[in-house]
Formats: C-alpha cells, sequence, structure tokens
C-alpha cells in the first residue's frame, strides 16, 4: 500500500482509489503475487453459513460424474493463476460447482470472510466451511474424493495453519501439510516417491512459475496494455464494473502493473530479459518429465500437471503465452489436458443429442397407447375344484412349539463368518451385530409376547382365486362417534409384511387420539392385507402370480367386505399394486396415496428428456428440492446398481437363494436386515450396526422376520419379482397414466421415490406431493405419526 499511497496521496477519496486499484492490480486479475494474509487467520473456517451473502451465481459448472454433493462455490478473479489452478482441478476431475467472480475493486462479494485473497472456496450445504488458499483447496478436495466416507472436518483438520515470519520479515500464515494427501489405508501401497514427486513440483509451481508469469505478461508497456484488456475480455469487466471503472483498471492498471512488473524482476531474481526466466521455467518442467511419460503423473496428469496447467492458463491470452509455445515445447503437455477436458464436454453433448433422438423415436414407436389389458380371473391352487369358498373365517397367529424349538437348535448351531476389519455394513450385514443380533433373538426376545400383541388385532382369512388371503381388518371404536368413515386399503411390500403397519393402524383408525386428523369429521377403517405368498396369505401354486393378479385378488377382498369406494395407501410393492387398482378400476378408488412413487426415465420419454436436460439446467426441470434425486445422474445410477443386485436375482432365480435362506434363519435375518438398514437410510453403512436401532427396535425388526420364518414364506415372496419381471414387458402398467387422484408422501431417504416433476407424467392428478422432513422406505414403521399425518392430509383435500 505504501506504493499507492505516494502514487495517489492521503486524501480520503484518494485512499479509496489507491486501496481499490492496489487490491484489484495486486491480487486480482492482474495475477496474485502471493496469498498470506495480513494477519492471524485459518485457512479454513467452520459456520460461515450466516455470513454468506446471498449472490447470484456468475457461472454454474455442471457435471454429471459428480458424486461428492459437496454444493461447492468458488470466489475468484477469471485470470488469477491461483483461481486458474483450483478450476482446473475442479473441471478434470468432473466436480460441479459455481463461480462468484469478484469485484477487485470493492470486494463486496467476499465481505463475510476475513481472508481478503482469492480464491475462495466454500462446500458444503448444512455446515458450510470456508476454505482458503488455491493448494489447500486442491489438497482437500483430492483427499475427500480418496476418503469419501470420512467427515468432512476430519479431512479438514489435517490441514493446520501457523504464522511464521516470511523473507520480508512479515508474520505470514503457512499450511505445512499444504501439499500433503490423507491417503486411506487401503491405498496405502501408494509409491511414496511419487508423492514426494508430486507435492515437490506441486510446490515449485507456486514458488517459481507464478512468480515469472506477471513480469513476462506487463514486460512491456504495450503488452502490459494488451493483457489488461484481454482480462477485461474474458472476465467480462463490461458486465461487473461501470465504464469509468472498467476503463481505470485497465489503462491505469496496465499503466501500474508495468512498474511492479519491473519490482517483481529483482525481488525474484530474474533474467534482464524475463522471456528466459520463463523458456527456463518451462524447460525445467520438461526435464522433470523426460522423454518417457506425457506428465509428471505419468500417462495421465497428477496435481502438479494440473496446478501447471491452471497457471498457463491464466495468461493464455497474453503475448508472453503465445511466446512460451512457439520457444518450448511446453504446448504438447498444455494441448493433452485442453483434450481430456474438452472431450467431457464432449461426450455430454452427444448423450443429450441422442436422449432427444431416442425420446422422439420412443414416443412415436415404443410407447404403448393402446387401453390396459383386461384382467383375467385366474386360480392358483393345485386343487381340482376351481371355484372359492367365499365364506370369512377369523384367524389366530398361533406357531407350533415345534418350530420354535427347530428355530432356538438353529440358531445355537450358526455357523457365523469372519467379518473384515472396519467394514461395517459396506459389505452387507456385519457379523459382529449378527452374533448379537442371534443372542438376542434366542435370549431376550419373546416370540408368544408377540404373538399376543398381533392377536389385539383382529385377523381374517377368506379363499380368493384357491387362496386363502390373511388380512388385519381394524374399525373406529364404536363409541368413537366419527361422522364418516373411509375404507382404506393398505398394502406392504418387501422385505415388510403387515408387521410394518402395526404402529400406524391405531393412529389412521382414532387419529383424534394422536392429534391429527379433522375432530369428528371422518376416520379409516383399515383392511390391511398380506400380499399372496406373504405371511399368513397362502403361496400361490401355479405360476403368473403378479402385482396385477394381487392388485384383481384385493379388489376382490373389498367387494366380499363390500367396500365399493374406498382409499388405497401403499409403499414398495404396495405403491404399485394399489396403482394398478387405480389403473384399472378408477371409478373404485376415492384417493390415491403412496410413499413410493417410482417413474423411471424408460417409461416416458419426457422424463429422460429432462433427466439429461437437468445435467445442464436443472432448474429449467426439476424444483431444487428435488433435485438430490436424481443428480448427479451417474452417481444415482451407480448406487441403484449397487443397490439392485436382489432385484436381478429375485427377478431371474428366486428358489436358489430363497432356498438357503428358508433353511437358515440367520441367514434370513442377514439378508432382510441389510436391506432394513440401506434402504432406511443409505448413511448407515458406516455404522457398526447398519443404524438398525436408530428408528426400529430390535423387536420389531425380529417380528417382521419371525413372521418370514415361522409362516416359510420367503421364497415365495421373492417369486414376486419373477412374476413381475417376466409379466412387465407385455403389460401396460407400469407406463400408463393413474388419473385418479393422488398424494404422495417423499421421504428424504427413500431410494425410489420420484421428483415431483417426474411423478406427473404418471400420476397426471397428483394433488399433493409432500416433502417429508426425514424418514426412508418403511416409512409406516420408521415415522407412523408424519406418513398417517400425510394420508389425512391427502384425505382432506379430496373430501
Amino acid at each position: 500500500m505504501i506504493f499507492t499511497r505516494r502514487l495517489f496521496g492521503n486524501n480520503s477519496i484518494s485512499k479509496w482509489f489507491a486501496a481499490g486499484v492496489s487490491g484489484y492490480l495486486l491480487t486480482g486479475a492482474a495475477v496474485s503475487l502471493q496469498q498470506t494474509p495480513a494477519k492471524q487467520l485459518n485457512f479454513w473456517t467452520r459456520g460461515v453459513e450466516q455470513k454468506l451473502p446471498a449472490l447470484q451465481a456468475t457461472r454454474k459448472i455442471s457435471s454429471e460424474t459428480d458424486c461428492s454433493n459437496l454444493n461447492l462455490r468458488l470466489y475468484q478473479y477469471q485470470n488469477c493463476p491461483f483461481c486458474c489452478k483450483v478450476r482446473s482441478y475442479l473441471d478434470y476431475y468432473g466436480y460441479s460447482y459455481e463461480l462468484v467472480e469478484v469485484n477487485p475493486i470493492t470486494r463486496k462479494e467476499i465481505k463475510f470472510s476475513e481472508y481478503k485473497k482469492v480464491p475462495i472456496l466454500v462446500c458444503g450445504k448444512d455446515d458450510p466451511v470456508q476454505i482458503n488458499d488455491s493448494s489447500v483447496i486442491i489438497s482437500f478436495l483430492q483427499s475427500y474424493m480418496l476418503n469419501p466416507d470420512a467427515d468432512l472436518h476430519t479431512i479438514l483438520s489435517a490441514y493446520p495453519s501457523s504464522l511464521i515470519k516470511g523473507d520480508d520479515k512479515k508474520m505470514q500464515l503457512v499450511s505445512p501439510n499444504k501439499y500433503f494427501l490423507m491417503i486411506p489405508d487401503k491405498q496405502k501401497h501408494v509409491n511414496e516417491e511419487i508423492l514426494d514427486e508430486e507435492r515437490k513440483w506441486r510446490s515449485w509451481v507456486d514458488d517459481c512459475f507464478v512468480h515469472v508469469i506477471s513480469p513476462n505478461i506487463y514486460r512491456t508497456m504495450k503488452e502490459s496494455l494488451k493483457a489488461f484488456q484481454w482480462f477485461s475480455e474474458v472476465s467480462d469487466w463490461r458486465n461487473t464494473f461501470h465504464t469509468w471503472e472498467r476503463l481505470t483498471a485497465v489503462y491505469l492498471g496496465a499503466t501500474v502493473m508495468f512498474f511492479v512488473g519491473k519490482q517483481l524482476r529483482k525481488r525474484h531474481k530474474l533474467k534482464s530479459d524475463v522471456r528466459e526466466s520463463l523458456y527456463d521455467c518451462c524447460n525445467e518442467w520438461l526435464k522433470a518429465i523426460g522423454p518417457d511419460r506425457k506428465f509428471m503423473g505419468g500417462d495421465r496428469p497428477n496435481l502438479a500437471d494440473l496446478a501447471m496447467y491452471g497457471a498457463m492458463v491464466s495468461f493464455e491470452g497474453c503475448h508472453a503465452f503465445k511466446e512460451m509455445m512457439e520457444n518450448t515445447k511446453i504446448k504438447d503437455c498444455f494441448i493433452i489436458i485442453v483434450y481430456f477436458l474438452r472431450m467431457r464436454n464432449l461426450v455430454n453433448t452427444l448423450l443429450l443429442l441422442s436422449s432427444i433422438i431416442f425420446a422422439v423415436l420412443y414416443n412415436k414407436y415404443l410407447l404403448w397407447k393402446d387401453s390396459l389389458p383386461v384382467t383375467v380371473d385366474e386360480y392358483y391352487s393345485l386343487d381340482d375344484q376351481s371355484t372359492d369358498d367365499e365364506a370369512i373365517y377369523t384367524f389366530e397367529v398361533k406357531v407350533p412349539d415345534s418350530v420354535l424349538n427347530d428355530l432356538q437348535v438353529r440358531l445355537n448351531n450358526t455357523k457365523f463368518f469372519q467379518t473384515l476389519e472396519n467394514s461395517s455394513f459396506f459389505y452387507g450385514s456385519n457379523a459382529n451385530f449378527l452374533h448379537s443380533f442371534r443372542d438376542y433373538w434366542m435370549n431376550s426376545y419373546n416370540w408368544r409376547e408377540t404373538e399376543a400383541m398381533l392377536n389385539n388385532f383382529k385377523h381374517f382369512r377368506t379363499q380368493i382365486e384357491g387362496l386363502n388371503v390373511h388380512y388385519i381388518h381394524a374399525k373406529p371404536a364404536e363409541d368413537s362417534k366419527y361422522d364418516t368413515v373411509y375404507p382404506l386399503l393398505l398394502v406392504h411390500g418387501w422385505p415388510g409384511s403387515i408387521s410394518e403397519f402395526l404402529k400406524i393402524i391405531p393412529i389412521l383408525i382414532d387419529p383424534m387420539k394422536h392429534s391429527i386428523g379433522y375432530g369428528k369429521k371422518y376416520a379409516f377403517e383399515v383392511i390391511a392385507p398380506s400380499i399372496p405368498g406373504f405371511a399368513w396369505s397362502d403361496a400361490p401354486k401355479r405360476k403368473g402370480f403378479g402385482p396385477a393378479a394381487a392388485a384383481r385378488v384385493f379388489l376382490k377382498l373389498l367387494d366380499r367386505l363390500n367396500k365399493r369406494r374406498f382409499y388405497c395407501q401403499g409403499g414398495d410393492w404396495g405403491s404399485i399394486i394399489a396403482s394398478i387398482i387405480a389403473q384399472v378400476y378408477p371409478e373404485r378408488v376415492i384417493g390415491l396415496h403412496l410413499n413410493t412413487a417410482f417413474v423411471p426415465g424408460i417409461a416416458h420419454p419426457m422424463i429422460l428428456l429432462k433427466q439429461l436436460l437437468g445435467i445442464y439446467f436443472p432448474e429449467f426441470v426439476i424444483d431444487p428440492a428435488d433435485q438430490y434425486r436424481v443428480y448427479p445422474l451417474m452417481e444415482k445410477l451407480f448406487y441403484s446398481i449397487e443397490e439392485s443386485g436382489y432385484f436381478h436375482l429375485q427377478s431371474t432365480k428366486p428358489d436358489t437363494v430363497g432356498f438357503a435362506l428358508q433353511d437358515s434363519p440367520m441367514g434370513l435375518a442377514s439378508y432382510i436386515l441389510e436391506k432394513f438398514s440401506a434402504w432406511t437410510d443409505t448413511s448407515y453403512q458406516h455404522l457398526d450396526d447398519g443404524g438398525l436401532r436408530k428408528y426400529f427396535t430390535l423387536d420389531e425388526l425380529l417380528t417382521n422376520i419371525m413372521i418370514y420364518w415361522t409362516s416359510d414364506c420367503i421364497v415365495s415372496s421373492m417369486r414376486f419379482y419373477k412374476e413381475f419381471y417376466q409379466q412387465l414387458g407385455r403389460t401396460r402398467y407400469f407406463n400408463s397414466p393413474v388419473l385418479v387422484s393422488t398424494g404422495v408422501a417423499a421421504f428424504p431417504n427413500d431410494l425410489l421415490t420420484s421428483p415431483q416433476a417426474f411423478v406427473t407424467y404418471k400420476y397426471v392428478h397428483l394433488v399433493q406431493y409432500s416433502r417429508m422432513p426425514r424418514g426412508g422406505h418403511f416409512a409406516a414403521l420408521e415415522e407412523p405419526l408424519l406418513l398417517a399425518d400425510d394420508i389425512y392430509k391427502f384425505s382432506a383435500l379430496i373430501n
């Protein structure tokens, strides 16, 4: 500031003008000379969310390969070499991020920060963190990439800072670890010499190469002016500054930096012809790479290569850059990295064009346009008779002692395996947890008490299409005096059962007692059947019993109960079955409520098109609150593949794995528990118990498992997938519209629910789409009060 004070004087206006110009010239597009602050600050700061200004991003860069969900925002100067380093890293590794171009005169965009240099990176959504210094930013992001399961703040704590006295005898903030990465144990085999070389040359870029840039681009007055004119163009100063600010910055800035460049040449002991120092740096870099490598990182750029590339990009439009390319062989390294980055954009563009063509062809030639097929009565028993006994019989849950005794023997003889160190639920159910779960099952769980609790509900069975169909029928108490009672068909999924509804049924039939609903105006009577092949409903003995058959059977059940008009509610398989009832028999359904509303892109071409357009313009196709359900698209795709292994198995060879589960109670428990963990919250795989105790008690989990074990239904329940898969190609249910008034409770951790913008293509009369505050796939068991309240809110809109 001494230099500018002498130039402009000491009056207040001159001070303001001098401060602005000097801040602009010395830290802005005129190339940052150093990144050390003047007082003690951390390289990272927590709790900045209260200070962050509500600024419109200058640009948004979207990348489909970004799986980080870090919500990155970079405060920068377009031509600062340190900012260019960070952008090069972000672009190469496919991060999505927002850019905020800082006004180098007012710096109002970074007033929230005590640290007044750029780049500044703010990452995180709920607890955002500010990270300063380009090398710390890059090391942090790379460490996070290497340790995706680590806590954000744990990684940040690896980059402490301290004050030391610099060469200019001023106190400077430095991070001794700024070039180091947190290497996970599974990658400890990485050659330390390679890492040392990378750290050395990353430091060299900051301490050597960057220092030759300013003296070269401001070598002559003409070059300095041309540089600032280029800065103005690429940084869009015309739209950022007032005209007088822009012209002052260009002409006065060029003049001042011409003289500053001379000082920098002396400070860094460069040659009198600074071009020679620039060429020497390039040659030193190329010599270190050698003739046998494309990059410092070998066949692919490493962090040092990206740092060098970023620094070069910062003066790409200057005369010095042109001469550097002409007089050295650095051009080859530069062009190859450019190729890597541009190929990413080309692939995304080709993908988008292909999707548009596919959507048009799909809509014209492949989309089903005829009516839904007529359902045909079947008979799924092997008995000779083809007529049903239409009587309704009471049913009591009662498991023979011999079954329970056999269970104890099998549990006692369980053959456990050795779990991997620190594996939690990453590989599936954790053997250590299963061991404690087995002990609780054998020694603490009381099935007879569970039986008594189950039998507090009224159970019935009746024969439909040769199958004895089990259901719970619960009504408001006779003295409750609700004005109207509406029938509600409540349908479960897999690997659940009617045990999912044991907590929500009492709420639904008596909402006033639980402080929900609308007083005495109305309540529900609940009919909760077990899907045939589940629990105490008979398993089909013939092929072909899928969701459409279940919908037909349940409609007959309601006919038998004299329920002409009713509500439907379901999740998982229940949502598909309830949707088919609404599709085929819309006149019978008052309203359809779902807590799983899965509408895939392959079923509706406009959804597929929106999915791909959202890669570039998500705010144009999906509500911001729903974007996490679809994007990053590749991350969601890979996750669906990871979590759908069971689906492929059960849709093709259910009897193979089913036999093993039918024979081993702990095998059955392991299979089901892993689904309850992953589908409740994917982050629970980090926990040793899979987070199973967070929403459920061990008794609740065991009740569901015991229903599968004591009714011998695991194989028949898994066959339901096979029947669905076989029928999918010759039915229209999946991609035909639902015309009934529909409500959706979209729980944030449910892995299947689609965004509202997609749901409306199938459920065309969507009257309610509730973004629930918490909860996952097993909503009725996890959050019964939340789900019941949403059902009542939906029914109020219909009524």
